[in-house]
């Protein structure tokens, strides 16, 4: 948890660059009472695991759905967490589907990309 509060500090201080990665903006949605809050509803290994941009990119697509019938996409290249290299024909898409049930949606999903040609090498 401590370096997801640690990278949302810098975010809201501005202090994340593009060498660094994508860029979050500041929001109040990454101070930390919001954070917490999100994170009771998660299970420790997914806050454990998780990267610390990839986790806040989430929080963003929540916050967007939440109190809605609403879903949100992000597409973005896949890029090492260790070099920020792209990973050629690799793409990170994250959903945030509301008011769903989380398994149907992942099934349903995972279907239609399939069928339009993505190879869907995990999903969770």
């Amino acid at each position: 948890e401590t370096k997801i509060f640690d990278y949302a500090m810098k975010i809201q201080r501005g202090e994340i660059t593009n060498k660094d990665g994508p860029i979050l903006e500041p929001s109040l949605i990454f101070e930390r009472e919001y954070l917490e809050n999100y994170m009771t509803k998660c299970t420790a290994s997914y806050i454990n695991k998780s990267h610390t941009y990839r986790f806040l990119k989430q929080v963003k697509l929540y916050d967007q759905v939440r109190d809605s019938d609403g879903t949100a996409v992000s597409i973005e290249k896949s890029t090492s967490e260790f070099t920020n290299v792209h990973s050629e024909g690799h793409y990170w898409i994250d959903i945030a589907v509301a008011n769903s049930l989380p398994q149907i949606s992942l099934e349903m999903i995972t279907r239609l990309m399939y069928r339009q040609g993505f190879d869907v090498s995990r999903s969770h």
